[in-house]
């Protein structure tokens, strides 16, 4: 019975190892998720939001499931199981951020590369 306790113990706070590596799932979901926010332009707000709540992540974690029907509106059901699972690992924050700064960094070249319409205005004034 003792043997039995002591092993439950063991592992009770064992934390995951630093260099953890998401999964392809994960990485779309929350590629997903990113693509969302930088589309409505609420990248800086988001980065933000999270820096400021990363140490609560496991909160979040049981916020979403309470905020679960409003996430139909980004997610379906398995990919929102994915993401609030993916909240659950240690550094699943920092994981988020990147991906939102990586979608936004992506969105600013399409942008750039785009000719705007002033430009083009101004192409025809010349000629």
């Amino acid at each position: 019975m003792l043997k039995k306790l002591k092993s439950g113990f063991k592992h009770a706070f064992a934390v995951e190892p630093p260099d953890y590596q998401y999964t392809q799932e994960e990485t779309v979901v929350a590629d997903k998720f990113a693509e969302y926010l930088v589309k409505r332009k609420l990248t800086a707000p988001a980065v933000l939001f999270i820096k400021s709540s990363a140490p609560l992540n496991m909160i979040a974690n049981q916020v979403l499931l309470f905020a679960k029907p409003f996430a139909t509106f980004i997610f379906k059901e398995e990919e929102y199981k994915i993401f609030t699972a993916m909240l659950e690992h240690r550094n699943s924050m920092d994981f988020i951020v990147e991906r939102i700064e990586e979608a936004e960094r992506k969105h600013r070249s399409k942008q750039a590369d785009k000719p705007t319409e002033n430009a083009e205005m101004e192409v025809g004034k010349e000629t």
